[in-house]
């Protein structure tokens, strides 16, 4: 048995829906949301390594439910978050949310521009930064950010 909660992940490219999704499943009385919605837990190393106590704090004191559930688009694009969700939660359910590959990436350019994240061109953010899945530790959003964009790597 695990000694995770978490037994339900939104793995969702990002603008396609899982902000509504998580909200949505978070008043179903037998499930319980994180808090934060991304913890990307599972996808970088410095918070992984703090383990299922740390994990499972994004439910503190919520007993009772059924599913435990999160959200985080980074899961989306690196196979090792893939595999770690595999080896520690059993049997989780998995909600994979799609878009339209075009209309998602046009989204996503927009709201990194809007948020002055990214300040190229579209075509140039896309040659540049299309497949560039990299994060880092953004301190303005609280969370690692995608560095590149990964325009065509979340609509792939």
């Amino acid at each position: 048995m695990s000694e995770f909660l978490c037994n339900l992940i939104i793995p969702g490219a990002g603008k396609s829906g899982t902000s509504s999704l998580h909200a949505l499943l978070g008043e179903h009385p037998r499930v319980h949301m994180s808090s934060p919605k991304e913890p990307q837990f599972f996808s970088f190393d410095d918070l992984y390594q703090k383990g299922a106590e740390s994990h499972n704090q994004i439910f503190e004191g919520e007993d009772g439910y059924d599913y435990y559930g999160e959200s985080s688009q980074s899961y989306f694009v690196h196979e090792h978050a893939i595999e770690r969700i595999d080896k520690n939660l059993d049997h989780p359910k998995i909600i994979l949310l799609l878009r339209h590959p075009v209309e998602r990436l046009l989204s996503h350019y927009q709201w990194r521009y809007k948020h002055a994240v990214e300040d190229r061109h579209l075509m140039q953010a896309i040659r540049e930064g299309g497949t560039d899945t990299s994060y880092e530790y953004d301190p303005g959003f609280g969370m690692h950010a995608e560095r590149g964009g990964g325009y065509i790597s979340f609509s792939q």
